[in-house]
């Protein structure tokens, strides 16, 4: 049973961004809500276990670049940021992300202070901090249930507090605006600009002096893209969305499974854009009012960006960071980089 229907509610953010996505005002911008938990037995809504089956799967290669990166480099990342660091981890995933890309830091770490999840999904968080405290006894740790991309997200002040930021999120953005091809061909400068702005607003929760350690995709092979995005266990992640839509708006009659995956690359903007192609057309009602969502249309679900390197570097500078050091995989897939405000 919902707590709130958001079709009593559309002043729910979540409700808007659905109509933004019919009507096309916004493509690319769902990706907050990617990672649900099922609220029932049966729930078909499931984005935070299909997570951890495409990060598990063969052909993804960000998970085995950034354990590689950690494995040869966490040591020398530590020494970088000194002792008695907090660390504040943005989106730690699940379980089994924390042991991958969270504990190895948080042992090589001197003296660390304490921890702090912070992520939308409560089950991640809370076993984020339950697997920091079985480790960790002595080392105070807390979460927040919040978008770490607010402004106003208060982790409280800390003397050396370190951002940690693993995962590649920070480069799935939104367009601002939308159309059946609103990546290809679009200006470079315009999308980039939205990375700019999430680098700005974490550099203003950080203050000056405090660190950021943070792993983007630098891939730049389209064969090794497609290769895990276009895989079952990447498309069923991204569309399960679709689910989520019809029970959160309480749909009774859409049929979410009546969608095709579509995976297209631009490497004038670096960005993959996934979308959902509706097989039929269909008719839903929002808020009173009906939107006809035609054969063949396609939903704009998500964007992920896969920055160069020296690229990426320029927009933290744009940002107000300063990089300190970067590490690259053997594949050169897989960047971290230490930055500091």
């Amino acid at each position: 049973m919902l707590n709130q229907s958001p079709q009593k509610n559309f002043n729910s953010s979540f409700a808007q961004d659905i109509v933004s996505l019919l009507v096309g005002s916004k493509g690319g911008h769902l990706d907050p809500y990617l990672y649900s938990d099922p609220m029932y037995t049966g729930d078909p809504v499931k984005g935070a276990i299909l997570l951890a089956e495409f990060k598990n799967s063969p052909n993804y290669y960000l998970y085995k670049g950034e354990t590689y990166l950690l494995t040869k480099f966490g040591q020398r990342i530590a020494n970088v940021l000194g002792k008695q660091v907090t660390l504040i981890d943005y989106g730690p995933g699940p379980s089994e992300s924390f042991m991958r890309k969270t504990l190895p830091l948080l042992q090589t770490l001197i003296d660390p202070q304490g921890y702090i999840a912070i992520d939308l999904c409560m089950s991640y968080a809370e076993s984020a901090v339950e697997n920091c405290r079985k480790h960790f006894p002595n080392l105070p740790a807390n979460y927040l249930i919040k978008d770490f991309y607010a402004r106003e997200v208060d982790y409280g002040k800390y003397d050396n507090p370190v951002i940690y930021f693993l995962g590649n999120s920070i480069s799935n953005l939104h367009h601002k605006s939308s159309g059946e091809d609103s990546t290809l061909g679009a200006n470079a400068m315009e999308q980039n600009a939205l990375t700019i702005e999430r680098l700005g607003i974490i550099n203003q929760q950080l203050g000056k002096g405090g660190f950021l350690v943070i792993s983007q995709d630098a891939n730049q092979n389209e064969a090794s893209m497609m290769k895990a995005y276009a895989s079952k266990n990447g498309t069923d992640f991204v569309l399960n969305v679709l689910h989520r839509i019809k029970r959160d708006l309480e749909l009774i009659d859409f049929e979410a499974n009546a969608f095709d995956p579509l995976i297209q690359w631009d490497d004038n903007t670096y960005c993959l854009s996934i979308y959902a192609v509706s097989q039929k057309r269909q008719t839903i009602r929002i808020a009173e009012k009906d939107y006809v969502i035609e054969a063949n249309q396609k939903l704009h679900i998500s964007n992920s960006h896969k920055y160069p390197v020296s690229f990426f570097q320029q927009m933290a500078k744009a940002a107000g960071f300063t990089p300190i050091e970067f590490f690259l995989d053997q594949q050169d897939n897989m960047a971290i980089h230490v930055l500091i405000s």
